[in-house]
């Protein structure tokens, strides 16, 4: 398989998270802003509680929560029922447009719309193609009327529940577990479930570890992401 397949394929998962997403969302806004009384805007508590909450609501703010952040890594691990070895993954995120995925033997750093990709060694400027192909379908899910979202979202089922608190590694969290369920309409692979739970900070709101279980067409998939939230993460452009 080539690399330009291969980003296809994400840009086709990229696109159904969207659209998960929003479904998660339900259209809630995360914050609001108040006015103060010299007439300017400032930021106004959360409407939604960061924990304690809504369960559904409470992990579409964590969500959205990430986007304001300044720089994060999360590290993930997972382990399939076909059995071999745990893949490892890093992902890194630096405001506004920096990114960089390390996994599968390959390396991508995207800066703005440019993409890098690390191969046998060396690196690769892909340009802005796959970003752009991104990029037009992030705006075309965007786009949707409620009636085409509702149809691209059919077959997709999500249920929410609160779990209680929880220490994780010092830190006070809630956690939350969502149950969801994906028919992909396509023979031989059936639907797609996954259980997935949530750590969130009782402080501030953001995820901390998430966990899932998943079963596609007989293959059990388990991932564990870790986040870890440091400004002085650096990305780059490679020098050539």
């Amino acid at each position: 398989m080539n690399i330009t397949s291969v980003f296809k394929k994400q840009a086709s998962l990229f696109a159904l998270l969207l659209l998960t997403a929003a479904l998660a969302a339900c259209g809630r806004s995360p914050t609001s802003q108040a006015t103060a009384d010299n007439g300017t805007t400032t930021a106004a508590a959360p409407a939604i509680p960061l924990t304690g909450g809504d369960p559904q609501s409470v992990i579409a703010n964590a969500r959205q929560l990430l986007k304001g952040q300044k720089a994060y890594r999360v590290r993930s691990t997972s382990l399939t029922s076909m059995g071999g070895q745990s893949r490892t993954g890093l992902q890194e995120f630096v405001a506004p447009d920096r990114m960089r995925n390390v996994g599968d033997g390959r390396e991508i750093i995207v800066i703005g719309k440019t993409m890098y990709v690390k191969r046998g060694g060396e690196w690769q400027n892909m340009g802005t193609q796959m970003s752009d192909m991104a990029e037009k379908m992030k705006e075309g899910v965007q786009d949707m009327s409620t009636e085409e979202r509702a149809q691209a979202t059919k077959g997709l089922k999500a249920d929410y529940k609160s779990l209680g608190d929880e220490m994780l590694d010092g830190t006070p969290t809630a956690v939350y577990e969502m149950h969801s369920q994906m028919d992909t309409r396509v023979e031989g692979v059936g639907p797609i479930t996954t259980v997935t739970k949530f750590w969130i900070g009782k402080a501030d709101g953001l995820i901390r570890k998430e966990e899932s279980d998943g079963a596609e067409a007989g293959m059990k998939v388990k991932t564990t992401r870790i986040y870890e939230y440091d400004p002085d993460i650096k990305i780059e452009a490679p020098v050539s």
